[in-house]
């Protein structure tokens, strides 16, 4: 499967395993009769997305499922928990991302900004 679908769908189960977490901590706190802003599913969802690759040591659920490594762009070694944090601030403007990353054959913009690049890992050697 090319990287760009893998990138995708990893994504996807991403923001779908957020937006089931932010969802039942909303009807957690409303179940137990909390106040809380409405915003508050919104907020949650940001911060999780911008804390998904520090979940496994691969990155994100979905990145572990479809054996994807974030690796720097120029030494091609594995980027620390603060790169892999900051480069998902970009996912906050997803229509942009999206354009860059078909632009640039799935590099998105959080990857040019902290030099980075996901690559399929297979028994300690990465596939280009």
């Amino acid at each position: 499967m090319e990287i760009l679908i893998k990138r995708y769908f990893a994504l996807m189960i991403d923001m779908g395993l957020g937006l089931l977490i932010s969802l039942g901590l909303e009807q957690g706190l409303y179940l137990m009769n909390l106040e809380f802003s409405d915003s508050l599913v919104i907020y949650l969802a940001i911060l999780i997305t911008i804390l998904k690759d520090v979940v496994t040591s691969n990155g994100s659920i979905g990145k572990k499922i479809f054996n994807l490594k974030i690796i720097s762009n120029s030494n091609e070694q594995y980027v620390s928990m603060l790169i892999r944090i900051a480069r998902n601030i970009t996912l906050s403007i997803l229509f942009v991302e999206f354009i860059i990353g078909a632009i640039f054959k799935g590099r998105r913009l959080g990857d040019f900004i902290f030099n980075t690049k996901v690559v399929v890992f297979e028994k300690n050697y990465f596939v280009k």
